[in-house]
């Protein structure tokens, strides 16, 4: 006759189960996030002192370049402040202007600070996602440009100066033995220089296009001489059987 013996396993209590998957999850935070650190200490490391991968200017690519190298490279890549051109016009005068004529000038040095920078300010989680943008898609910035409002302002006193006609009545007058007849001119005002800068300051951008200049028509109170002023330049002429008459431009 046989003898059979009954083995009974030890049971495993359940918070001694949850006790382990807790640890376990723990454990893994930890080292997860050790790695992450690591990763972005290196990151960091490697890129220290120059733009990070993935960062562009206007569509220039920046990566691994020191702010230094990324402002030559914008100056000599941008040229639409130098080789831009705007058209003013007035009337029948034109004038082609380029954007750093009217003042409008690339600032290189602070669009490679920005490109820089980028990935570097806010918060370690803003930093980090900054990062992982520009190196998975890819972060373009525009550049950064300066306005000079004196030189806006030499210019357009150029074109003022061409623009601005004073203001001449007709009149009559003795030359000798002549009658000299000069029409009336048509004036105009001078441009308001201070008030043109001002509405045009906030259209300096890429958009940079068509404008036109101030100024306004200001019509001389007389126009024609009348025959009472002829008959007293007449009258003050000297004996002749004929008196020439000169005229200078039209009325």
């Amino acid at each position: 006759m046989r003898n059979y013996s009954t083995i009974t396993s030890p049971q495993v209590k359940p918070v001694a189960i949850l006790s382990q998957v807790l640890a376990a999850l723990v454990a893994g935070s930890i080292i997860f996030m050790a790695l992450a650190v690591a990763v972005i200490v290196g990151y960091g490391a490697y890129n220290a002192g120059q733009i990070y991968p993935g960062v562009s200017v206007a569509g220039i690519d920046l990566s691994g370049m020191k702010p230094e190298e990324a402002a030559v490279v914008l100056e000599n890549r941008i040229s639409y402040p130098s080789q831009g051109r705007i058209l003013l016009k007035e009337g029948e005068k034109i004038w082609l202007a380029s954007p750093a004529d009217l003042g409008f000038y690339l600032d290189p040095q602070s669009s490679a600070r920005a490109a820089y920078q980028y990935g570097r300010r806010g918060g370690p989680i803003a930093r980090l996602a900054n990062q992982v943008t520009a190196w998975y898609y890819g972060a373009s910035l525009p550049p950064l440009y300066l306005f000079d409002e004196r030189a806006t302002y030499e210019y357009l006193q150029g074109i003022a100066q061409q623009v601005d006609l004073p203001t001449i009545d007709a009149s009559l007058s003795i030359d000798g033995v002549n009658v000299v007849v000069r029409p009336g001119q048509v004036g105009r005002l001078p441009v308001e220089l201070a008030v043109a800068i001002e509405q045009r300051s906030d259209r300096i951008d890429i958009g940079f296009g068509r404008a036109a200049d101030g100024g306004h028509a200001h019509a001389p109170s007389v126009r024609r001489a009348s025959s009472s002023a002829w008959c007293s330049c007449c009258s003050r002429a000297t004996s002749s059987s004929r008196l020439p008459v000169s005229t200078f431009g039209r009325s």
